[in-house]
């Protein structure tokens, strides 16, 4: 009987405030979208710094800010790009469900998959062409794509290299987390998130810069 008060209670204040927790919650994603967009613009700011002179500073991190509105817009178009699969998808799973729902879903999900795949690697140059060749958003993104276009085999190396490192250490931190002590976990986890947070957006721009002088 509690429970039900007390689920009745929680439903009688969301049917009557559903207008402010929706705009509060609408303002907390906004929120942290533009700070992740800002913190990301100081991790790829300094990973150019790295690439291009050799070190960063925190001087280097805090104008790097600056460009966290090329940021937003980079991942909005970047948003753009994996619209058509998810497209394709839905279209997909609608023609074929009458004729057979698990067929139709197996089907449109293996067509999104591929198409997100797919639109990740040519995509996957966009930030080192805008912080190491100077291009905004859209200019970068042309750039990555022609990139992708040319150097199929290279990009899929780098990506294949990214996903490698990103499955040992993550099947390294399950198996810590059952044979080890919670703090030997702990601190590997944060050695992990910081090679693949840090250290992969750097190896992407280094590879990248190595790639570009070559030609």
């Amino acid at each position: 009987q509690t429970q039900e008060n007390v689920q009745d209670a929680f439903q009688q204040f969301l049917t009557e405030n559903f207008a402010r927790v929706l705009t509060t919650l609408m303002v907390f994603l906004v929120s942290a979208f533009i700070v992740g967009s800002s913190l990301m613009a100081m991790k790829l700011g300094a990973a150019a710094a790295v690439v291009q002179k050799g070190s960063t500073d925190l001087r280097t991190l805090l104008a790097a800010r600056k460009s966290t509105g090329w940021i937003i817009l980079a991942r909005f178009l970047q948003f753009l790009c994996y619209a058509p699969s998810l497209v394709i998808g839905i279209i997909v799973f609608v023609l074929l469900y009458k004729i057979h729902p698990q067929v139709a879903f197996f089907v449109a999900i293996s067509l999104a998959i591929i198409g997100f795949f797919l639109t990740f690697m040519a995509l996957l140059f966009v930030y080192p062409f805008m912080y190491l060749k100077q291009l905004r958003p859209l200019d970068a993104l042309r750039a990555s794509l022609s990139f992708f276009q040319k150097h199929k085999k290279f990009t899929t190396m780098v990506l294949s290299t990214m996903i490698s490192v990103a499955l040992v250490f993550n099947v390294a931190m399950a198996i810590l987390d059952m044979i080890t002590a919670k703090k030997v976990s702990f601190l590997f986890s944060l050695f992990s998130y910081f090679v693949l947070t840090v250290y992969l957006p750097l190896f992407t721009f280094h590879v990248f810069s190595a790639k570009i002088k070559r030609r």
